[in-house]
């Protein structure tokens, strides 16, 4: 896709575009632009594309922001949280020990 996208910018890197690409997509789907630049920075080991990747990240933030009020990861624990706590509701009570059992006596 950022290849593609490369094309219709000329005196642009395809490389650039595509890590602009990852750190947009990223930072959408989990609504944390910081952590986005970070691993992408990381990824490509180039401190020179920061502010682009920055500026990238923050921006799709936003749009994902303004679509969906809920981050990926915090729906997804709030999820597990529901099934765990319904699932313990379900689930048979830990048997007693009995008072009157002879291996209390």
């Amino acid at each position: 896709m950022g290849g593609w996208v490369a094309q219709y910018l000329p005196h642009t890197a395809s490389g650039a575009v595509v890590l602009l690409g990852t750190v947009a997509y990223f930072s959408a789907v989990t609504q944390s632009p910081l952590t986005a630049t970070v691993i992408v920075m990381e990824m490509c080991d180039n401190q020179q594309i920061t502010l682009a990747l920055m500026a990238s990240a923050f921006l799709a933030f936003g749009i994902s922001r303004a679509l969906c009020s809920h981050a990926l990861y915090g729906a997804l624990a709030v999820r597990f949280l529901r099934t765990t706590s319904a699932g313990q509701k379900n689930a048979a009570p830990a048997p007693r020990p009995d008072s009157t059992s002879p291996t209390n006596r």
